[in-house]
């Protein structure tokens, strides 16, 4: 698990880019990408796991792309250094 601090920069460098002005809001698929960085935000102040992440999908709390960049910070959180969340937004701001 990773520590509070580690937790709260990756919290405040997901928040920096969806406020960078020249930050793609939404994708060339038409995704919701500030959404997305929303549901990453939100696992990781809640400290969601994988199958909290599953479960919010299952319910329909979560699109698609919401999903799969709230996975990503759920694995991250886990200590899957694979699956950094502000990594997936390079390029997009």
């Amino acid at each position: 698990m990773r520590t509070d601090e580690q937790i709260q920069t990756k919290i405040e460098e997901l928040k920096a880019i969806a406020a960078t002005p020249s930050f793609r809001k939404v994708s060339f698929f038409g995704d919701d990408n500030e959404a997305a960085i929303e549901a990453q935000v939100e696992v990781l102040e809640g400290r969601l796991t994988v199958d909290d992440v599953d479960e919010r999908e299952e319910i329909g709390d979560f699109t698609e792309h919401q999903y799969h960049s709230a996975y990503d910070a759920a694995n991250w959180l886990a200590d899957d250094a694979s699956t950094d969340p502000v990594a997936g937004w390079d390029g997009l701001h």
